[in-house]
């Protein structure tokens, strides 16, 4: 192994972590934009029960 394929290996795993990470931003402001804090509460109670 070259020693810059462990410095590219990293930098990809870290772009991906970013790339994910906005993905979920994205994915939690439309669910936050369709449905109010409250039907995710709502939720929590049925799941204990």
């Amino acid at each position: 192994m070259h020693p810059g394929t462990t410095y590219d290996i990293a930098v990809l795993e870290r772009r991906l972590q970013l790339e994910e990470l906005a993905h979920r931003r994205e994915a939690l402001r439309r669910l936050g934009d369709r449905a109010p804090a409250r039907t995710r509460r709502g939720l929590l109670p049925r799941r204990g029960a």
